[in-house]
């Protein structure tokens, strides 16, 4: 008896899923698209709390760098590059207002004032990123950290934006941005697409 018979309707629903499901996961967020805001308030209820530590340093919290009024915590002047070159903060922790766009499959951000970073879906020169409906990622490493950026879109239509950061022989560090649409933009929650 020849198998393939029966089972060759059901191969080409399933080959189109699968290809519809690539396709899907391929295209921009479009949720993300569009210009977004900092948010003060929101920004500085999210950071993470740490315990307070005599020795300094991580454990603690330092206030010496802030974005738009609010600290970056476990920074020590880290958003411009130090003595012997110290890696800067990614761009989305010193910006107040970023705008997103896409290329065919890639992501274009525009972090106004301080920089601009184009976005593959894959593993793009040690950069691995991928997104869905409501969240994007991207990480990478370099010799002297591990970098992970997360956004994420929140219920209410605002994005959390957490970026953790694992210097080399020290503790991790992890902060966060809420950014909001301005005010006259329509409100995108979670699921939707951006109207066109």
């Amino acid at each position: 008896m020849n198998t393939n018979y029966f089972l060759r309707p059901w191969l080409s629903p399933l080959i189109i899923l699968l290809w519809a499901s690539n396709s899907f996961a391929a295209a921009p967020p479009e949720w993300l698209l569009g210009t977004w805001q900092l948010n003060n308030e929101l920004t500085a209820a999210a950071q993470v709390k740490k315990k307070n530590s005599s020795s300094g340093g991580f454990g603690g919290m330092s206030t010496s760098v802030s974005v738009g009024g609010i600290p970056l915590p476990g920074s020590s002047g880290s958003a411009q590059p130090g003595p012997g070159g110290t890696a800067k903060d990614p761009e989305v922790l010193r910006c107040r207002e970023m705008q997103i766009s896409s290329e065919g499959e890639d992501l274009l951000f525009n972090f106004v004032g301080v920089g601009k970073e184009r976005v593959k879906r894959g593993n793009n020169q040690g950069r691995v990123s991928k997104w869905n409906r409501s969240k994007l990622t991207s990480r990478y490493e370099t010799t002297s950290r591990k970098v992970e950026r997360i956004y994420q879109l929140q219920e209410d239509g605002t994005v959390m934006v957490t970026v953790k950061i694992k210097p080399r022989k020290a503790a991790r560090i992890i902060q966060k941005r809420v950014f909001q649409r301005p005010a006259d933009a329509p409100m995108i929650e979670a699921g939707q697409s951006q109207p066109g």
